[in-house]
């Protein structure tokens, strides 16, 4: 009884020590940078498995086009999608986690940004 009860609070203060999980709003913005980066880097690799795998699968008059539209359309397509997204569109993604910023400044709620900003 007494080695339980010793290894549960053995357990619950190493839990307690644990640094917290969640991400800062500057660390997201710059993993949804990277994750952009790594898309842009695969791009060429996505655009041939959809042409070897998506293009097969459409009607024949359809599946010609669909290669000559991959090769020439998709990586710019990619790219503008990335960018809006991932690049331009990080802080609004990261904000949707709980996070606001206020002029690069965290800020725990949307509550204490607006009593910041209140004249009193």
């Amino acid at each position: 009884m007494k080695i339980s009860l010793a290894c549960l609070l053995l357990g619950l203060a190493f839990t307690s020590a644990a640094p917290d999980a969640r991400f800062s709003c500057s660390e997201c913005v710059d993993e949804m940078h990277k994750l952009g980066g790594m898309v842009k880097y695969g791009a060429k690799d996505i655009e041939d498995y959809l042409t070897a795998n998506y293009c097969p699968t459409l009607p024949e008059e359809l599946s010609e086009r669909c290669v000559e539209d991959h090769g020439r359309h998709y990586i710019g397509m990619l790219y503008t999608i990335v960018n809006h997204f991932f690049v331009d569109g990080a802080v609004h993604i990261c904000q949707t986690m709980g996070c606001v910023m206020l002029g690069g400044i965290l800020v725990r709620s949307a509550w204490k940004v607006w009593n910041g900003l209140r004249a009193t």
